[in-house]
This record gives structure tokens, sequence and C-alpha cells, in this order.
């Protein structure tokens, strides 16, 4: 009796339209929550873009600067 109950209160106009506006807001949460993650997923990456290249900036200068060394012993 409960179940037809609940059948018969879903098939209401006021029923569906609960039903319409439940499915538009976890749409709605869902979509925020997938613009977080990208957003998220964005800044790790520039982050390690960032961590990356300068740690070859580093790498590449010492060896530019033992150069400017042995260039300059040898002058």
């Amino acid at each position: 009796m409960v179940k037809v109950r609940r059948l018969a209160e879903a098939l209401t106009p006021d029923g569906m339209r609960d039903r319409v506006n439940a499915v538009v807001l976890g749409a709605r949460l869902f979509a925020d929550e997938v613009a977080q993650g990208r957003a998220d997923a964005e800044t790790h990456l520039r982050e390690r873009y960032r961590a990356l290249e300068a740690g070859a900036r580093s790498t590449m200068t010492a060896p530019v600067a033992a150069l400017t060394e042995r260039e300059e012993e040898h002058r």
C-alpha cells in the first residue's frame, strides 16, 4: 500500500516537479564538481610545469656558469 501511495504522489504534477527539480539540482552539483576538479587539475599541472621549468633553468645555468669561468681563465 505504501509503494502505491508513493507512486501516486510521484505521478502528480507536484511530485513530477519535485523530481525534475531534483534532477536539475543534481546535474548542477555534478557540473560544479567537474568544474572544480578541472580547476584543481589545471592548478596542479601549472605548478608541475613551473617546477620543471625552474629545474631546467637551474641545470642549464650551472654548465653555462662553468663554461663562462673557463673562458675567463683562458683569457
